[in-house]
């Protein structure tokens, strides 16, 4: 199963995600979406209407669900303690460069989503914007083994050292990126070329 995870989900501004699921879905495929903010209003769409995919909310705000967070936390690293471990090092190693606690929100709601695929079945994991969605992706991926990829948009592009930081430290020979746009791959192919990501991750443009 492929799931996909989003900021928000369905948002008006960006149906063109919703275009995309549809087409899976027109390819006999039924991924799964995982949004971490609930729609702000009603998005009255042909695309949206017409998906058959579920929707799974994951808990926002983080501080009205201690517990939830807590019993998938506590799962996790029953279950996997080495590399939940290793995903704690990297998220404080992370905090402390930037001197920011961004990536401590961001591995709290991966721990939740990371049990969230793992119960139901996911394979893949597809993350839209390179940035907060693909990184509770990225650490989920980290926590379950999940292969995960994304997709870099408008702005992303001018975040190579972001978008650096995903491919040439998190991405493995099974994961990939894509550009929405020519220009787009060919910005970062140059970026690349100082940067070369792992051996067997694919850079392509939509």
């Amino acid at each position: 199963m492929l799931a996909y995870l989003i900021r928000m989900f369905p948002q008006l501004s960006e149906t063109f995600i919703a275009s995309e699921i549809a087409g899976l879905e027109r390819l006999g495929m039924a991924p799964r979406v995982y949004s971490y903010r609930r729609p702000v209003e009603v998005v009255r769409h042909d695309y949206v209407r017409r998906l058959r995919s579920p929707t799974v909310y994951l808990p926002d705000p983080l501080y009205r669900h201690p517990w939830q967070l807590w019993r998938a936390h506590r799962a996790l690293y029953r279950a996997r303690p080495e590399r939940y471990r290793a995903t704690l090092r990297y998220v404080a190693a992370e905090s402390a460069r930037g001197l920011r606690l961004d990536p401590w929100r961001d591995f709290v709601q991966a721990g939740y989503l990371a049990v969230a695929v793992t119960q139901a079945g996911v394979k893949h994991m597809h993350a839209h914007m390179a940035h907060t969605a693909t990184q509770v992706a990225m650490l989920a991926g980290m926590l379950v083994g999940v292969p995960f990829s994304f997709t870099a948009h408008a702005r992303d592009i001018y975040l190579s050292k972001l978008i650096g930081d995903f491919t040439v430290a998190r991405l493995k020979e099974d994961d990939f990126l894509l550009f929405g746009t020519g220009h787009a791959e060919g910005y970062h192919l140059r970026w690349f070329e100082a940067h070369p990501p792992p051996a067997g991750v694919v850079v392509r443009a939509r």
